[in-house]
């Protein structure tokens, strides 16, 4: 048991989690702990001294979690809640110490000392108190949560130690900061210290403000809208929509195309790129141009080919009369296709006049051989590009033929009939013939690279096919190609053509009955050799 001097004085001692009482004050508070409601019940009298905890997340604090300098406190009202939570109205009297520990259990006791202010002919007409009453007018007026008569009220007060609480009370002063303040019994420092804290908190909502308003004149509309998308998908996220965005659709489609690692490695650059960007921005589009070409791409993707000679045989019959070398080489071509899957095809070049089926017969050859077909037009064709693709730093920027041919056909392996190969120009924007080297060279094919994908493509599995009325072309490329004459055909060639395939073409395309219509095999005859001289059946048709 502790004894007290007879001059000594016992008092409940409520700790405060995240307050701190200045004397002068009167605040509500809620009492819900234990050891505070004991503390309410087994006072005496209306006075407990309050102390503010060091740490609010202590929730049985004992007398080494408060400070030591506090307020006493007297209560005016007690009210039990319907939770049994006890609210209580209090007044701060004056600074107290604590001096003595008494005990913890079941509430909080100590003995304490009232602390007296340190004056010293200090007033409230000193320049330090103006310049504090000046900088809470100015406080006032930047939070704007407070009575407009507050700062009317303050500067008619004539005690400073009084100013100076009730503006340390209407502050939004950290915990540690109004604790400083209520332990400087020193008036003058204590005026001193508030106006330095107030100043402080003056220049940093003024900092956030004028921070705001650049900001906010800085964004543009697109910066605006990507902000709202970016908060319009994390709500769905939130809410589990199951929609999935755009770059999750990107990353699944690269997880199921047969992509090689360098390829997967640069789609996921672009696509980290891309998510870093405003959706509305003309860089973003350009990524997402990029993404949707290369991911649309036939990757890998085989069509299965046709491995009978005798369905090739038929449908190569029955759409072309005679050419029978070239049948020939097109039924090696299917039996190295039917041995082999990894041959490397030679080019067939097909060199004759207008009009003698050369583009047709691509046409067929690729169906006799179960090949998709691809027909790239190369006719004055003077830009590299066409070929090799353009650069993605230009306006405009695509892939080249190659590329968008192998897109259309959906498949890695059709044939790609090189028409009109030549009729290709040179100009100031490069060599075309030169970048088809490339294309059609077996050893390097697989390896192809288009500016636009800076990616490499395997061609190697594509059956190239070119068509041309003459043969201006460079050595180097000339020497790629397995060159097919078809100089044309004999009267008696072109009357069976006419008959097993130009004049039921006809028929058909004008929707006419074998019975309305005949033509006698002079007639035909008559048709080709005065009115038709040529070398193909164009004319003839």
């Amino acid at each position: 048991e502790i004894h007290l001097d007879k001059s000594e004085r016992s008092i409940a001692v409520i700790p405060l989690k995240n307050s701190v009482m200045i004397p002068g004050s009167v605040l509500p508070i809620f009492i819900g702990r234990k050891i505070s409601a004991k503390a309410i019940e087994y006072k005496k009298g209306k006075e407990v001294v309050f102390l503010t905890q060091k740490d609010p997340l202590v929730e049985s604090p004992t007398f080494d979690d408060l400070y030591k300098i506090g307020t006493l406190g007297e209560i005016a009202y007690v009210f039990e809640l319907s939770d049994g939570t006890l609210k209580i109205f209090v007044e701060g009297k004056k600074r107290v110490k604590i001096k003595k520990e008494l005990k913890t259990d079941p509430f909080l006791e100590a003995t304490f000392e009232i602390l007296q202010e340190e004056k010293n002919e200090f007033k409230s007409e000193s320049i330090s108190i103006r310049s504090l009453i000046k900088s809470f007018g100015q406080y006032l007026k930047i939070v704007g949560q407070y009575p407009s008569d507050l700062l009317v009220s303050i500067s008619s007060m004539s005690d400073a130690g009084r100013i100076s609480d009730i503006i340390t009370e209407n502050t939004f002063l950290k915990l540690h900061q109004k604790q400083e303040i209520l332990e400087e019994l020193n008036l003058e420092k204590r005026v001193n210290l508030i106006n330095q804290l107030i100043e402080s908190e003056i220049e940093a909502v003024e900092l956030e403000d004028k921070i705001r308003k650049r900001i906010k004149k800085q964004v543009a509309k697109t910066q605006r809208d990507y902000i709202l998308q970016e908060q319009i998908k994390a709500i769905q996220k939130e809410l589990n929509s199951g929609e999935e965005n755009e770059i999750s659709n990107y990353k699944k489609k690269i997880k199921t195309l047969k992509l090689s690692k360098e390829a997967k490695e640069k789609l996921n650059q672009e696509i980290k790129k891309l998510s870093t960007m405003s959706p509305l921005s003309s860089e973003a589009s350009i990524v997402r141009n990029y993404l949707e070409v290369v991911l649309e791409l036939p990757w890998n993707k085989k069509q299965k080919l046709n491995e009978s000679f005798r369905k090739a045989k038929k449908i190569l019959d029955n759409n072309h009369y005679g050419l029978e070398k070239i049948k020939e080489i097109i039924f090696e071509l299917l039996a190295l296709q039917k041995r082999s899957k990894s041959v490397k095809n030679s080019v067939l070049c097909f060199l004759g006049p207008p009009g003698v089926g050369k583009t047709s017969l691509a046409k067929n050859i690729a169906e006799a051989m179960g090949r998709s077909f691809v027909r790239i037009p190369l006719g004055g064709v003077q830009d590299e590009a066409e070929i090799r693709g353009h650069r993605r730093t230009y306006v405009g920027a695509m892939p080249g033929k190659i590329i968008q041919g192998l897109k259309k056909a959906n498949f890695s392996n059709p044939l790609v009939l090189l028409d009109e190969i030549g009729s290709i120009n040179y100009s100031y924007r490069g060599d075309p013939a030169s970048a088809l080297l490339e294309v059609l060279d077996p050893e390097q094919n697989s390896h192809f690279q288009d500016h636009y994908l800076e990616l490499e493509y395997d061609l190697s599995d594509c059956m190239f096919i070119a068509t041309a009325n003459e043969l201006n072309l460079p050595p180097a490329l000339l020497d790629r190609l397995d060159v097919i004459n078809l100089s044309g055909y004999t009267e008696q060639e072109k009357v069976k053509i006419a008959e097993k395939h130009l004049i039921p073409k006809q028929k058909e395309l004008h929707h006419l009955k074998n019975d309305e219509i005949t033509f006698s095999e002079g007639s035909i005859e008559e048709v080709i050799r005065k009115h038709t001289r040529e070398a193909g059946v164009r004319n003839t048709q």
